[in-house]
């Protein structure tokens, strides 16, 4: 099971021209129950490719509060599409 640590907010640009399936996407990472990882507290940011139905991988790029200089890699698994332009996905981060 999952639990809620926080919210992604971003934007995305569709770099695709043949079939839409790939977007380039810069996300911030809004970490608010710190209680959950260790007492950790703050935002991160994670820039790259985003290949839409698969697998993704994009580098984390730095972040304030607890992960000032925060490095490392967002790992994207999607769960469902509605459809709609809404997505469902769930994340691993790794940190260097």
């Amino acid at each position: 099971s999952s639990t809620l640590l926080g919210r992604v907010r971003g934007t995305y640009t569709f770099v695709d021209q043949n079939n839409g399936k790939v977007i380039f996407v810069s996300e911030s990472f809004v970490i608010d129950n710190g209680a959950s990882i260790g007492g950790l507290n703050g935002t991160f940011s994670a820039v790259g490719l985003e290949y839409i139905g698969l697998n993704s991988t994009k580098p984390i790029v730095g972040g304030t509060d607890d992960f000032t200089l925060a490095t490392g890699v967002a790992i994207t698994y999607p769960l469902a599409d509605s459809g709609n332009l809404f997505f469902w996905f769930k994340y691993e981060f790794i940190f260097a």
